[in-house]
């Protein structure tokens, strides 16, 4: 909804009861700024949240992307996988970055990684099963391990 569909969001949040939790409801008003009626305050909203916590780095990282500013983005999942040990969304990130860059070396270290630490349960454990398999696919024979 944050991503896709910035105003109905914050309408959203407008309604959000008190049982919401305060760190969440102002990450996602600073990313629905961000991608709609302020990006210049939304950016600042989310680069506060983002130096107290993993989601709040991804989600900066997301708007990053969305604004198509990919060198900063890699540089904010980098930092939040260094700094919170392996947060999967990011090393997600990571690996699909990597893979438009084609950068298979980075892109498999990344999805591997997600391989070690989700559980086979995790939306994100079958993600990146499957881009590891894309990835072995697309090597030349010559690079394949025997």
């Amino acid at each position: 909804l944050i991503l896709n569909r910035p105003e109905e969001a914050l309408l959203y949040l407008d309604h959000a009861g008190p049982g919401s939790d305060p760190a969440e409801l102002i990450l996602a008003w600073g990313m629905a700024l961000a991608l709609s009626k302020s990006p210049e305050q939304g950016e600042q909203i989310l680069r506060q949240v983002s130096a107290k916590s993993a989601r709040g780095k991804f989600f900066l990282g997301r708007l990053l992307e969305k604004q198509g500013r990919i060198k900063e983005a890699l540089e904010v999942y980098k930092s939040t996988v260094l700094e919170h040990g392996v947060f999967v969304p990011a090393r997600y990130r990571l690996g699909m970055l990597a893979m438009e860059a084609n950068d298979a070396a980075t892109a498999e270290i990344s999805f591997t990684a997600i391989l070690h630490s989700a559980h086979e349960s995790d939306p994100y454990y079958r993600m990146a099963e499957e881009k590891l398999a894309d990835l072995r696919r697309r090597q030349p024979r010559s690079r394949r391990p025997l």
